[in-house]
């Protein structure tokens, strides 16, 4: 690779046969002021470009230490990634530059921006590595983890090690240890531990309570934690595998099951897996092998060996599907119907059932293309 360096008022060196030590060493350093550097490839195509205001360049080496760093990072010719930073050092014939101190690092096609106290740029790979504090962010998403990477080709960012994403358009926070957004397609995935936030935003009895000045925080409406994750930031929906658990403040549920849907904005969550849901509040549970809950409408419905029991009466009732209407804790089962209670003892079969558990006040009836008739067992 060709290091190219061009400057305004280079200063003088010693012209005397019998240097010092000291000028002996100046001798095979350049010293120059408002610098601009480049680096081409074998095919003559600029790799980088930066401006500098102070450059130190050992020609034995073929290092150079920066001050006041400005310039590009380019592919075939295509800016990529702008660059500023206080200091910096360019080793290895211009393959690897470091940069320290106030590092902002812009990707122009995507808007990502990338923070941090120390940041490693190798061109021939097309890597960023940024240690200390990393900090990226583009209009949606803000991101922070000890260490990252961009990959510059892939337009990719690997966050790793206490990472915390926070939406500035989606009420969201997800904490984990290793995180990978690919922003081309709008994806962010994790194959660690994840815990993700959706908030409400301040009611207004808080607001106005509120000191002066101050707007108060906003409120977790919902918590999800899982073994991993995977975001579509078009679609605003989270894909959880691997012992996921939903716990949502308003209505007070907890959801579990081993694969999740789950979508922020409309506050639903799809599960094709066995799930298990209960009211927290109502002491009531729901299983089957399937199930979606709508949070904002409070409506559950599962499927597939569905079963509802209310702790607090002993009421047990299984159907192929179960719609519950939380507000009113009214129950709707088709399909095959038993309802079991203990005080008083009473076991019916149907095809369908209507009623509320909480209470034991459940209507069975039968009807369907065989005109079954209901059954009822009384236990003495």
């Amino acid at each position: 690779m060709a290091l190219g360096i061009t400057a305004c008022r280079p200063p003088e060196r010693p012209t005397s046969s019998e240097a010092t030590p000291q000028e002996a060493v100046y001798e095979e350093q350049l010293i120059l002021t408002n610098a601009t550097l480049e680096n081409a490839d074998e095919q003559g195509e600029i790799v980088w470009k930066v401006n500098v205001e102070r450059v130190v360049y050992n020609d034995e080496s073929k290092n150079a230490v920066l001050t006041a760093v400005t310039g590009n990072f380019l592919q075939a010719g295509e800016v990529v990634v702008q660059i500023q930073a206080d200091a910096g050092e360019i080793t290895d014939s211009g393959k690897h530059i470091k940069l320290r101190d106030n590092i902002v690092a812009t990707d122009p096609r995507n808007g990502m921006v990338l923070r941090g106290d120390v940041l490693d740029w190798f061109p021939d790979q097309g890597l960023i590595k940024i240690q200390d504090s990393f900090q990226g962010n583009d209009e949606d998403l803000n991101v922070t983890a000890t260490t990252a990477q961009y990959w510059s080709r892939d337009q990719r960012v690997e966050a790793m090690e206490k990472v915390v994403l926070t939406g500035t358009k989606t009420p969201v926070q997800v904490r984990t240890e290793k995180l990978v957004w690919e922003l081309p397609q709008k994806r962010i995935k994790s194959d660690r531990a994840v815990m993700i936030d959706r908030y409400d935003p301040p009611s207004e009895t808080a607001e106005a309570e509120a000191d002066d000045g101050e707007k108060p925080a906003p409120v977790v409406s919902d918590r999800i934690t899982a073994g991993q994750a995977e975001f579509n930031l078009e679609q605003n929906t989270v894909i959880l595998k691997k012992n996921v658990e939903s716990r949502s403040v308003e209505p007070p549920l907890q959801i579990a099951s081993n694969s999740i849907l789950w979508n922020l904005t409309a506050r639903t969550i799809l599960s094709d897996q066995p799930v298990t849901i209960i009211d927290r509040k109502d002491q009531t549970t729901l299983t089957a092998n399937s199930g979606l809950a709508n949070l904002k409408d409070e409506v559950i419905r599962v499927t597939g060996g569905a079963r509802g029991i209310n702790a607090r009466q002993d009421s047990d009732l299984y159907a192929n599907q179960i719609i519950w209407n939380i507000g009113p804790q009214r129950v709707e089962a088709t399909g095959d119907v038993i309802y079991k209670q203990v005080d008083p003892p009473l076991h019916l079969m149907g095809s369908r059932a209507v009623g509320t558990l909480n209470n034991q006040r459940v209507v069975v009836t039968g009807g369907g293309s065989n005109n079954s008739r209901v059954m009822t067992t009384i236990i003495p």
